[in-house]
């Protein structure tokens, strides 16, 4: 039995979230079967103190799981867009535990996630804007399109940084994810 042990974080949003991800592989003389994925999961609203809650946060996760940051494969963080602050303490973070073991770092796309979990919620969401309040009223924002042949996102535009009027609408159905609609409502062509 073999086990691939996956740590994410990400704090390029107001929260603060980690999850510690398990799963393991019975390679015996019959094949191969895979056994069920065990997560953990902290996800909290910490605003701009992120970098207080993150080290905590993933050490309760280790210890529910009974595991230790040496059963780690990989650790992957949210590489943004999102707040210069959030993404410089989830970089250092990834990159100073990976350092000490040798272990590889996945950044990962803020706005990505954010189409992959209108995907995960609604098998039919296989156009996604992805937009998310960058502050300062404008947005990061994204279109994404699900391949299902090749089973992963197309990106059709990449992340930008826009006005939420300047949103750029697909030509066909799509939906909209992230919290842009919330923080903008009517000012974003989607919703207008």
């Amino acid at each position: 039995m073999t086990q691939t042990v996956l740590l994410a974080l990400d704090t390029s949003t107001e929260f603060c979230s980690v999850a510690l991800l398990s799963a393991a592989v019975d390679v015996g003389a019959a094949g191969h079967g895979r056994a069920e994925p065990r997560a953990w999961v902290r996800h909290e609203q910490t605003g701009a103190v992120s970098s207080t809650r993150l080290l905590p946060a993933i050490r309760e996760l280790f210890d529910e799981a009974g595991l230790t940051l040496a059963d780690c494969n990989a650790i992957a963080f949210g590489s943004g867009p999102g707040s210069f602050t959030g993404l410089r303490t989830a970089t250092g973070v990834a990159q100073g535990l990976a350092f000490g073991l040798d272990l590889p770092v996945v950044p990962v796309s803020t706005l990505l996630v954010c189409a992959e979990s209108a995907r995960r919620r609604d098998p039919f969401a296989t156009r996604v804007l992805a937009a998310l309040d960058a502050r300062m009223d404008e947005i990061y924002w994204a279109d994404y399109a699900w391949d299902d042949v090749e089973g992963e996102w197309r990106t059709v535009q990449s992340a930008s940084l826009d006005a939420p009027e300047r949103l750029v609408l697909p030509d066909e159905p799509f939906t909209l994810a992230g919290n842009a609609a919330a923080a903008f409502g009517a000012r974003l062509p989607a919703l207008a």
